[in-house]
């Protein structure tokens, strides 16, 4: 290779001048040999101010024995970083580039130097953002164009389940599998701008989480990639269903409500009209002791309406507008009474169980009213038996506080006694459920059931300020659950629980 020109050597010497970076030659005593018009105006130097000073003079990490040691080495080389003073003192961190070189038989070292303030912020922003969003409530994907994953956070790897290597591993067509593919929905975001939707992510367990997606856009090592942000609806989507249960129920209370007081009303304007018919039959067949014909038709005309009063009872009953004669009951003792004629109604072919429980409080009821609930109960799960089966009553103390309460919308916190009766019978679907408290409502064949007897049940529960909780399932049996409120009035003393609790019927 031919000895540069002067006119090579000016070109060098205007590139090197010209260049965006500072550029010191140095020699081995640590002396500037040549420094660069951006080293000068860098660090406000003029080029002879410089080229009396030392490398040290200018380094704050270097050392004239440190640098006696560098130069020792065979070979200048690699990238650093220090920090350089400027001529006002102010210090200025930089990333070195040097490299051994020989020129007319002298060894020198050129050493680039940049200006490493504005990267040195950018990565310190770049950490403090990548700590935030690390430690950010919310999971957080950065995915590639292809769908493949750039980065996740760790509220992303405890929602699915996965650690952080093993998610990276995988595409978000993996995590939320769905037709429209991820390149689709990219061309969307272009389109449209930032995108906002619920999908459906699966973790690691196979676990469904319904979630909210935002995604936007943002530069990731020099690609672009999707922002997706995430939130959590499991607990909003349980809310939602809480809400939504809750005021279905209350819609069908208040249905009820109003369905009871006309039905009361109803009740007490054809119980008066009945009391006239009942009356004037009574007449007539004393008028008219001899005529056989006619008294028989009158006879017909007060069984009539004696069902008729039977039906308007039951219709007061379910409006909670009976008369009734409360009183403290014990329920151990009230179900034993009924037993004998309880299981007279059932039949030999169905098996009656009862768990009493110890130490029961007692209730302040018409203990007519209870026994007349319990025997629709017990009746309602033996038509519930064709193929026979058990029928178990039980009875127990329960204590619910505001947190029972918020799950059922007639329920108020204390203490009540529930008194239960449950079948392994055919069961009931969520419809039948929603309209099982309903007067007239009735899944048996016509002729077969008026439809008021939970109908009543219903009533007589709500006038002593308790509520019905109610379990079905098709084919799995059916489980009602009376709670009636403790008292603590003249004749509640709890009876002493003996160490042999009653045996079981």
């Amino acid at each position: 290779m031919p000895d540069p020109s002067a006119a090579d050597v000016a070109m060098f010497q205007a590139a090197i001048d010209t260049a965006r970076e500072a550029v010191l030659w140095v020699d081995g005593e640590g002396r500037f040999v040549y420094v660069n018009a951006r080293a000068c105006s860098w660090l406000g130097y003029a080029r002879e101010e410089l080229g009396r000073l030392h490398v040290w003079d200018v380094d704050v990490g270097m050392t004239p024995e440190r640098w006696a040691h560098v130069w020792k080495q065979t070979l200048i080389g690699g990238l650093t970083e220090t920090a350089y003073r400027r001529k006002d003192g102010v210090v200025v961190p930089v990333e070195v580039s040097a490299k051994d070189l020989e020129v007319d038989g002298q060894r020198l070292c050129v050493a680039f130097v940049r200006d490493a303030t504005e990267r040195r912020a950018v990565t310190e922003a770049l950490r403090r953002t990548q700590a935030a969003v690390d430690k950010a409530r919310d999971p957080i994907f950065w995915v590639k164009s292809d769908g493949s994953l750039a980065y996740v956070n760790e509220a992303a790897c405890e929602l699915l389940e996965y650690p952080r290597e093993e998610l990276l591993c995988l595409r978000m067509q993996d995590i939320s599998p769905s037709p429209i593919s991820w390149e689709d929905r990219w061309r969307r975001r272009r389109e449209e701008g930032t995108l906002r939707f619920e999908r459906v992510h699966r973790a690691k367990s196979g676990r469904e989480i319904p979630v909210e997606v935002s995604v936007s856009v943002i530069v990731f090592e020099g690609e672009e990639c999707h922002w997706v942000y995430t939130r959590d609806l499991t607990e909003q989507k349980r809310v939602q269903a809480e809400k939504a249960r809750l005021e279905a129920e209350l819609l069908h209370a208040q249905k009820l409500e109003s369905v009871g007081r006309l039905a009361g009303g109803v009740a007490h304007d054809f119980n008066n009209m009945l009391t006239v018919i009942l009356g004037y039959a009574e007449l007539i067949g004393a008028s008219f002791p001899d005529d056989t014909g006619l008294l028989e038709s009158l006879a017909e005309i007060k069984k009539a309406a004696c069902r008729s009063r039977d039906t308007t009872r039951q219709l007061l009953a379910f409006s909670r507008k009976q008369t009734i004669a409360p009183r403290a009951v014990d329920l151990n003792v009230l179900v034993a009474e009924a037993k004998n004629a309880l299981l007279r109604l059932i039949g030999e072919h169905v098996t009656l169980l009862f768990l009493p429980g110890a130490a029961l409080w007692k209730v302040k009821s018409d203990p007519a009213q209870l026994e007349q609930s319990l025997v629709n109960l017990v009746v309602n799960a033996r038509d519930a038996l064709p193929e026979g089966g058990h029928i178990t009553i039980a009875t127990g103390n329960v204590h619910l506080d505001a947190a029972d309460c918020r799950n059922r919308a007639d329920a108020v916190p204390g203490d009540y006694v529930v008194l239960s009766v449950s079948d392994d019978g055919v069961g009931m679907d969520e419809q039948t459920l929603s309209h099982i408290f309903e007067p007239f409502f009735s899944t048996k064949e016509v002729g077969k059931g008026t439809g008021l007897t939970l109908a009543t049940v219903y009533g007589a529960i709500k006038q002593n300020n308790g509520f019905i909780d109610v379990t079905s399932a098709k084919g799995r049996g059916t489980t009602f659950r009376l709670h009636v409120p403790r008292t603590h009035g003249p004749g509640a003393e709890v009876p002493v629980a003996t160490d042999h609790p009653p045996e079981p019927t």
